[in-house]
């Protein structure tokens, strides 16, 4: 999938991201997500918090933290797909 297309991730995709480093989507660009692996229902990421997500306090809003949670778990799900 080419940088600039715009289109539906499946799980050959999804794995690809996860797995050889292929362009991530929309969602995990936003967020700064990194998926590292994803392997037997398994799978591993980093998530870098930018600054905008952090409330008065620093600590991440929980709509973030959600948001990046169900992100990595589309990974994992596609792992048993």
């Amino acid at each position: 999938m080419e940088k600039d297309e715009i289109g539906k991730y499946g799980v050959a995709e999804i794995m690809e991201v996860a797995n050889h480093g292929a362009f991530p989507t929309n969602c995990d660009k936003i967020l700064q997500i990194k998926a590292i692996i994803a392997r037997c229902g398994i799978a591993k990421g980093m998530w870098q918090v930018d600054d905008k997500y952090l409330n008065d306090i620093g600590v991440s809003m929980v709509g973030f933290l959600t948001s990046a949670t169900v992100s990595m778990m589309v990974y994992t799900i596609a792992t048993n797909l």
